[in-house]
């Protein structure tokens, strides 16, 4: 994974100079700091979600896999989960992508 990351920073860059600043950054002592929040309500969000994951990891912890859903019988219950997870799909999704990586060759 970190060498398809390394990888894609040469690849994306405009420059060698531009890919050899953002390696630079990448292994910046910034790496250690604690991030600093920009959006208090997508931390929210992002936290609760969080929160909601690791309750359920909890719940069905006697299960083969932590997220499995057959367990509620209650039709309406799982289709919340379902759309809830769809919704948090598209709420996080990133509006703006750049063009895909290999359009460039």
């Amino acid at each position: 994974f970190l060498l398809t990351v390394l990888a894609w920073v040469a690849f994306r860059a405009d420059s060698l100079g531009d890919a050899l600043t953002i390696y630079g950054t990448m292994a910046s002592s910034s790496l250690f700091e604690f991030p600093l929040v920009r959006d208090p309500r997508g931390m929210a969000i992002a936290g609760s979600c969080i929160a909601f994951m690791l309750l359920l990891e909890w719940w069905n912890r006697e299960r083969q896999y932590g997220l499995q859903l057959d367990a509620v019988t209650a039709r309406p219950v799982r289709l919340l989960c379902y759309y809830a997870t769809v919704f948090m799909l598209f709420a996080f999704a990133p509006m703006d992508s750049g063009q895909f990586i290999y359009f460039q060759f």
